[in-house]
């Protein structure tokens, strides 16, 4: 044991309430090259963030022909960075974060080799705002851009905030690779490489990791905190990378980066003795930082974003200061992980784990094969079928692909604030609620005749009508094995009965669009609550209510709240939250119609400022409108002219008003029925209510 000492020297991260992470073994971090004062955590998905990685890298080598040789996220002795940097991201976002952080690195070692002279070209084939170009190369790293992008774009707001720090990343890199090392202080170097080294980035990437995601206006007022725990790990990484830095200096142009040679320039010292004024400065801010976050936390519900966001950037430093130490990035000496090692090291993660029987077992045991005496017939038909199952999924993983708003996602994660599922139960729920949402648009898609979807084609389209009406029936069926996995009779009882109203919903909308047959306002909310809309949305909160009453623990209070008949509210609420979402869609689509491509009109769909508008016409005893709807069904769509008029006479006769007046009164109708639930439950959810203000127009 070093000087430090576990027990004196270091403290656990801000409270925060573990879902995903394991501590790290002491033996690992308690010596003197660990520059920093709290206990590192590792995700417990840690196997899925190196698969992440050596994807990106395939990626890569398809799109350029190279292979990357320089080191990146992996290290086989103390593990990948984003497993460490993010111990509490769900297992798909830490894919994802691997996936993003793998590529930057690969951006960054391609930058710093290129020629000043040549900046501004390289920054150019790596610009995340250019989607067209007719360099060869630009059209390859956009290749890999765009896996990049789809991995963070399933979150659009998260997702979104992460995409945005990259773009500015790789455009200050233009700009900001000089500093005045021989007149500019620490502070000032400090300031300067937030801009550079990526503070922002970081702290995207951290939001955008956990359910419920913390957004950068939530943390906001403690930003100068922040920014003191994030130059400390800005110098933890220019202690470490120093060395490598060096090596990689020409002697032409430009010194490194760096705060160890702002310290040789300052104090007139060599290298070494600048590194270890670099390391005393660095657990300085540490111990600063830490004072600052334990303070400000003091009285704050653990659950309160600020309260979670300092856990969160304790376990990024920790987690930085850890991988510094052995990473193959910094220390050229050793070793990078190969891929054949990969099931080894996987198999060696919980090493890194003090208590091994706490530890998740990341990869399966081997089966005994006495176990399984089958013909050599049978035995040569498995690999098959697996080969015929990827055929049939086809379609439906092409819809899954595609990005996604994530509205169901959040709003399972704020449901559970009341019932508390753990992550297994939890993460099957939302897998059979965003399956049947799939299979829904691919059929919703067939039947409106839509071309398009989420700016890409539609599913049919690319795989033909009968593929992806077979893919769609297969994917329902996988679907009800899951909700059986659950065991509960409740689950399945709730996903049979919700998936005919699904259908049933959707007959109603085929039956009126076909026979261009307003519905009444009263009809037209029936179908949406019957529909994949509200249909969804309830059957997602009576999945995790019988899940609930069936099988959590006797002492478990949301399964006594449960059992006391407040279902109908809770029911109330996601029905009003599917209402407001699919008025709050409609409206939108009806405003951006003389822009877009494809939308309602063209799909002759009675939303509800057409139904108001239809209303007003019957009384006039005028056909106008209606007469629009029927003619599109002969060219198929509308022309832009014809939605221009329509648009008009929409604006003009206060439809458009009308429901945006609607809109407001039932987000009040929502924030009221919530009030009641949380108070049935004896818990204010805060995770709901920040998602509603996310929604609300």
């Amino acid at each position: 044991m070093s000087a430090k000492g576990v027990s004196a020297q270091y403290r656990d991260s801000v409270p925060y309430e573990y879902q995903h992470s394991l501590p790290v073994d002491p033996k690992l971090y308690d010596n003197d090259n660990y520059l920093f004062n709290v206990r590192p955590r590792v995700n417990s998905f840690a196997n899925v963030s190196d698969t992440s990685c050596f994807e990106v890298r395939d990626d890569w080598k398809a799109a350029t022909g190279k292979e990357h040789k320089g080191a990146g996220c992996m290290d086989p002795v103390n593990g990948n960075m984003a497993a460490l940097d993010f111990p509490e991201a769900t297992k798909e976002r830490l894919f994802a974060l691997a996936f993003v952080n793998e590529f930057i690195f690969i951006q960054d070692d391609y930058l710093d080799v290129t020629e000043t002279s040549e900046m501004d070209s390289a920054v150019d084939q790596f610009s995340w705002n250019d989607p067209k170009s007719n360099n060869e190369i630009h059209r390859s790293i956009k290749a890999v851009q765009a896996k990049v992008l789809a991995q963070l774009l399933q979150d659009e707001v998260a997702g979104g905030y992460v995409v945005d720090e990259i773009k500015k990343l790789t455009e200050e890199q233009a700009f900001t690779r000089h500093f005045d090392f021989k007149n500019g202080s620490i502070e000032e170097y400090i300031e300067f490489r937030h801009r550079d080294v990526g503070t922002y980035y970081m702290s995207a990437c951290t939001g955008f990791g956990v359910v419920p995601t913390i957004a950068p206006s939530e943390v906001e007022s403690v930003l100068d905190i922040t920014k003191i725990g994030y130059a400390c790990a800005m110098l933890c990484n220019d202690y470490w990378s120093w060395d490598k830095e060096f090596e990689d200096f020409t002697g032409e142009g430009n010194w490194p980066v760096n705060s160890v040679y702002l310290y040789m320039q300052k104090h007139n010292v060599d290298a070494n003795t600048a590194k270890e004024m670099v390391k005393v400065k660095t657990m300085e801010l540490a111990q600063q930082y830490g004072d600052q976050a334990v303070k400000c936390v003091q009285g704050l519900p653990i659950d309160s974003p600020i309260v979670r966001w300092f856990g969160l950037l304790d376990m990024v430093i920790a987690g930085n200061a850890l991988w510094s130490i052995t990473c193959p990035r910094y220390h050229r000496d050793r070793p990078q992980l190969c891929r054949d090692q990969l099931p080894a090291v996987q198999d060696d993660v919980d090493k890194m784990l003090p208590f091994r029987d706490v530890a998740l077992s990341l990869t399966p045991p081997p089966e005994d094969s006495s176990k399984h005496e089958t013909s050599l017939v049978f035995k040569d038909y498995l690999p098959s079928e697996k080969i015929y199952e990827k055929i049939i999924m086809e379609p439906f993983e092409y819809i899954t692909s595609l990005p996604a708003k994530g509205l169901r996602d959040h709003l399972l994660e704020a449901l559970n604030t009341w019932f508390g599922l753990e992550e297994g139960p939890l993460s099957m729920i939302k897998d059979i609620i965003n399956t049947l949402h799939n299979v829904s648009l691919m059929l919703d898609d067939i039947e409106d005749n839509t071309s398009e979807r989420r700016g890409h084609p539609a599913t049919h389209m690319i795989f033909g009508i009968a593929q992806t009406i077979n893919s769609a029936g297969y994917a329902q069926m996988m679907c009800l094995e899951k909700v059986m996995s659950l065991g509960s009779r409740g689950c399945l009882d709730a996903y049979l009965g919700e998936t005919k109203a699904i259908y049933t919903g959707q007959a109603l909308d085929l039956h009126w669009t076909y026979h261009s047959k307003a519905p009444s306002e009263k009809g037209y909310f029936d179908s949406i609550d019957m529909s994949k809309t509200g249909g969804l949305l309830r059957l997602m909160a009576k999945l995790i209510q019988a899940y609930s009453i069936d099988l959590s623990p006797q002492d478990f209070q949301a399964k006594e709240v449960a059992e006391n008949n407040n279902s109908a509210q809770l029911f109330r609420l996601v029905v009003l939250i599917g209402r407001y979402y699919q008025v709050r869609d409609d409206l939108k689509d009806i405003k951006d119609a003389r822009s877009a491509p494809q939308c309602d009109l063209d799909q002759g769909n009675f939303t509800l400022p057409v139904i108001h508008f239809l209303a007003q016409e019957r009384e006039r005893r005028t056909t106008r409108l209606l007469s629009m709807l029927q003619a599109r069904k002969e060219k198929n769509g509308m022309s832009p002219a014809m939605k221009n008029h329509v648009l008009d006479l929409l604006e003009k006769s206060g439809s458009l008003d009308y429901t945006s007046q609607v809109l407001k009164n039932m987000y009040q109708e929502i924030l009221d029925t919530l009030s009641e639930v949380e108070a049935a439950y004896s818990r204010e959810n805060r995770s709901l209510r920040k998602l509603l203000e996310m929604l609300k127009l």
